[in-house]
């Protein structure tokens, strides 16, 4: 799994960004699954940006920093 790939769609961009703040704000799939499955450690480490040991706001701007510290278009 990729650092930041919330979606895990294999490219690290802004939807990873929308995703992860939809997760932070409780939004559900449409089966009541919770965006991001955090019992799956691999995933949650993988957008866990700061290494807290949990989902917040604080990893949504990290993930913005990776994200535009790794792209050479933004740069």
């Amino acid at each position: 799994m990729l650092t930041g790939d919330a979606n895990q769609d294999g490219i690290i961009d802004i939807n990873d960004v929308t995703y992860l703040q939809m997760h932070i704000a409780g939004k559900k799939n449409t089966d009541g699954s919770a965006f991001i499955d955090e019992t799956n450690k691999l995933l949650f480490d993988c957008v866990d940006m700061n290494k807290d040991g949990k989902l917040s706001v604080y990893d949504v701007t990290a993930l913005q920093i990776y994200i535009s510290n790794n792209n050479p278009k933004i740069n």
